[in-house]
């Protein structure tokens, strides 16, 4: 059924080693500045992955972000969110 995993954020490798370790597609929330990167953009797009941003940033992605997370949940996806926001170095 429907998940949401919450784990550190240590490393760039972090959301690869969780698709290795799990048997099912995770869809990942991630800076919307990050989702844009030319070239990467394609493969976020791909992989289902939700940009977001804070609602002083941008109100609206931050809300459309909400609402994709809800949809997949009711889908019975596993939603993938790393609290810090970036990566820390002490995890």
């Amino acid at each position: 059924g429907a998940a949401v995993i919450c784990c550190n954020h240590v490393s760039f490798l972090d959301p690869i080693i969780l698709m290795a370790c799990v048997k099912r597609p995770i869809r990942f929330v991630m800076d919307h500045r990050i989702f844009k990167v030319p070239v990467l953009s394609l493969f976020f797009k791909m992989a289902g992955c939700i940009p977001i941003a804070t609602a002083k940033e941008d109100p609206t992605i931050k809300r459309e972000a909400f609402e994709k997370v809800a949809q997949a949940l009711s889908k019975g996806e596993l939603v993938c969110i790393f609290p810090e926001g970036g990566l820390t170095p002490d995890g």
